[in-house]
């Protein structure tokens, strides 16, 4: 009987340190209080402006899985987080740079590239390494800071941000270039004859 006592003491001591490892997350946060947001149309009556951690490559913002944040009701307070205990669980290796996507949408859960939206990167922004731990890193934007999709402008107390839509511009294809240079020549021949 003692040894199943043990075991079973031994199971619950085991279980405890799990769910206590389980709360122990590293935080990465993106805060700042000096934000200014503008968008064309203005926010609707269910309408937020939020915001994700994320990076950037290839011309795509790429949001954290476990990333979420929003503007506080003035839309000056940025406070954007992702946690975990690892960095392959927030979706993201230490040492690599991330971004952050602020966008205006009906839920800060919901993210797509169809929304109106700035991404900011800065060159201070590196994913430190995550643990099981309470530490919070902390990053504000700097003179670094640059919009790479809407417009930013850095001032230490009035950073200015104007989100802007991604819908796809059509590039003209190779064809109807030609065409229309084909259409340019017999105009220009028609006129020449005449």
């Amino acid at each position: 009987m003692k040894n199943k006592n043990l075991k079973i003491f031994i199971w619950a001591i085991g279980a405890l340190l799990a769910v206590q490892m389980q709360t122990l997350a590293s935080t990465v946060k993106v805060l700042d209080s000096s934000f200014n947001v503008t968008s064309t149309p203005a926010l609707g009556a269910a309408e937020i402006i939020a915001a994700r951690l994320g990076t950037w490559s290839g011309g795509v913002f790429t949001a954290l899985p476990t990333s979420g944040g929003a503007f506080d009701n003035d839309l000056r307070e940025l406070s954007v987080t992702v946690s975990s205990s690892t960095n392959a669980g927030a979706g993201l290796s230490a040492g690599t740079a991330f971004a952050v996507a602020i966008y205006k949408a009906t839920s800060t859960t919901a993210y797509s590239s169809s929304f109106l939206q700035a991404v900011l990167t800065d060159s201070t922004w590196i994913m430190p390494a995550l643990d099981f731990s309470t530490t919070v890193n902390t990053f504000t934007p700097t003179a670094n800071a640059v919009a790479v999709i809407g417009s930013y402008s850095f001032n230490a107390n009035n950073q200015m941000v104007t989100l802007q839509s991604l819908a796809a511009v059509p590039e003209p294809s190779v064809a109807s270039l030609l065409a229309l240079g084909t259409v340019g020549l017999v105009a220009l021949r028609a006129r020449r004859k005449s």
